[in-house]
This record gives C-alpha cells, sequence and structure tokens, in this order.
C-alpha cells in the first residue's frame, strides 16, 4: 500500500459535521471560492451570482446588527473519499444540515470543493443575522448536536457508519490537529498562507522559536514537537520550501504524512484582522544557561 493510499484509508471513517463561526463573512467566502469549487445552492442570493455580489447581500444583512460578534458561520460536511453520494443525495444532506442550524434565517451559500484527494467536502457559509428579527442566531450546543446530526443521517441515508461517535479526548484532538496541518500544507505556498489555512481550519497558529497551535474552539494547545516530531516548525517550513503536498510526499522529512485516523476541515472563529500575524511562543522560552561550577585553588 502507498503512503496515499494509507492516508485515504486511516482518515476517511466516517461523516464529520463541524460549526465554525466567524467575524468576517468577506473572508470566509473569499476561502470557499478561492480554489477549484462547485456552488451547490444558495438561500437569499443567485447561486450564479459574483463572489463580490454574494459579499454585498451578506455585509448588508451584518449592517442590521452591529453588535454582535459571530456574524456567519462556516458549516463544514466531510464524508469518506469511497462514499458513494449521488448529486440527489448530497442536496438532501445539504438540506439537512441547513435545517438544523438555520433557524429559519433566510441567507446561506453552500460550495463543493471537489477536488480534495482524501475527503469529499462541502461548506455552508450562514448568515448569523435574521433578516426580520436582526438578532443573531443561538446556536445552542452546536458541537454536540452536529455529532448527533452526523449519526442520524448516517443512518437515514443508509451511510457509512462507525460504531459509536467519536469522542473529543486529547488523541483525538491530536489526529485532528494532525490532518489540519497535512491539509493546509496541501494548499500553501508560504509560512503566511500556511497560518491562514490553519486558521480557517480552527486554530491559532503561534510561531515563535517552535510553532504551536491553539484550538480556537476550546482554547486546548499542542505545540508542534508534541503532535509528533515531523510536525516542529523546522520540517513545516522544509515542506513550504519544497511546496510539498498530499500528492507529492517530501523527499526530505520522513514521515511528515504519517496521519491519523481523523479529519477536521474546520473551526470556531476566524481571525481576519491577526491571522497571518506571527507571535512569540513565550512558553518555549529561551535556552536556560547553564550555572558554572565554582572553581576551588589550593593554596
Amino acid at each position: 500500500m502507498n503512503l496515499k493510499e494509507l492516508q485515504v484509508k486511516s482518515i476517511n471513517t466516517t461523516m464529520i459535521i463541524k460549526v465554525i463561526s466567524s467575524t468576517s463573512s468577506s473572508n470566509l467566502l473569499s476561502y470557499l471560492v478561492n480554489q477549484e469549487h462547485k456552488v451547490l445552492d444558495a438561500k437569499g442570493v443567485i447561486p450564479n451570482a459574483s463572489i463580490e455580489e454574494v459579499k454585498k447581500e451578506f455585509r448588508d444583512r451584518e449592517v442590521l446588527n452591529n453588535r454582535a460578534k459571530k456574524i456567519v458561520y462556516n458549516i463544514i460536511v466531510a464524508f469518506p473519499i469511497d462514499e458513494d453520494l449521488s448529486e440527489s443525495l448530497e442536496n438532501q444532506l445539504l438540506q439537512e444540515v441547513v435545517d438544523e442550524f438555520s433557524e429559519g434565517n433566510d441567507l446561506w451559500y453552500a460550495v463543493k470543493h471537489p477536488n480534495s484527494s482524501t475527503h469529499k467536502h462541502f461548506h455552508i457559509a450562514l448568515s448569523a443575522i435574521h433578516w426580520k428579527t436582526t438578532k443573531a442566531l443561538k446556536m445552542k450546543k452546536y458541537a454536540w448536536r452536529a455529532i448527533l446530526l452526523s449519526r442520524k443521517l448516517e443512518e437515514k441515508y443508509r451511510l457509512k457508519q462507525v460504531a459509536s461517535a467519536p469522542k473529543l479526548n486529547h488523541n483525538q484532538r491530536k489526529e485532528d490537529l494532525k490532518f489540519a496541518i497535512l491539509h493546509a500544507l496541501s494548499s500553501s505556498k508560504n509560512l503566511d498562507s500556511f497560518v491562514e489555512h490553519m486558521t480557517h481550519s480552527g486554530y491559532k497558529t503561534i510561531v515563535g522559536r517552535g510553532v504551536s497551535f491553539v484550538e480556537i474552539e476550546s482554547g486546548v494547545k499542542f505545540k508542534g514537537s508534541d503532535v509528533g516530531r515531523e510536525y516542529n516548525l523546522r520540517n513545516i517550513e522544509k515542506a513550504l520550501a519544497n511546496e510539498q503536498s498530499l500528492d507529492k510526499p517530501p523527499t526530505h522529512i520522513d514521515n511528515l504524512l504519517d496521519i491519523g485516523s481523523s479529519i477536521l476541515d474546520t473551526a470556531l472563529d476566524l481571525f481576519p484582522d491577526s491571522s497571518t500575524e506571527f507571535i512569540p511562543n513565550v512558553e518555549d522560552g529561551l535556552p536556560k544557561k547553564k550555572k558554572k561550577k565554582p572553581k576551588f585553588r589550593l593554596r
């Protein structure tokens, strides 16, 4: 089994739905269309409208409530790469997810990224502001609701299922982070771009003497080397310098693409103003100086 086959086998085991809140609809929409994509459907905007027209509709909605901190949600729906999804079934799943989270809101824009080598997925950009009430969506317990909805849809539409719902324990978080790093590397050509992609995958990247990742949803922090020795800053920079991707494994870094059993194409907040800001990792600290032993002289 080659490396790519191992990736597909190891990370695509179940349907996953993730809900990501954002403070910038413009950044989110740009992220969705600034790669090969297909518009699946939309409400409140014409599906074949230009992205600038779509952004304007979202901005006009946001003006109605300038106190809301979370003004748009990125809902990601991902499937195993070998899941057989007809266009009709895909549209049904899209509508089920919208019905669960939209709370009757009438402005959303759904985009599919068809060329992922590791998992099928689509995104729904959902405005968080109601047109009539001008109030923001409540989105209570959305992370747990997303897990329950995944299991419900697997059963209802006879999709591939796992024995039990995934638990977000410490090891699972590491596997999710591994995939996010590899996903970002496959789409980035430099460190700034890598940091931006990690933000859209739900991680704030802190670059100093080393590299750390903070899971935005929970605040849990990992050093790259804690995830695996292949994920330290030096190896990430080497991979970016060589413009490596999932289709072209690194030649100078052993096992960089040895990824785990979970996928994550998502996050909680986008940081539009600081997504590419490098922040020193104060936890790493400076190397401690060794104390010199006193020298004793015979008199």
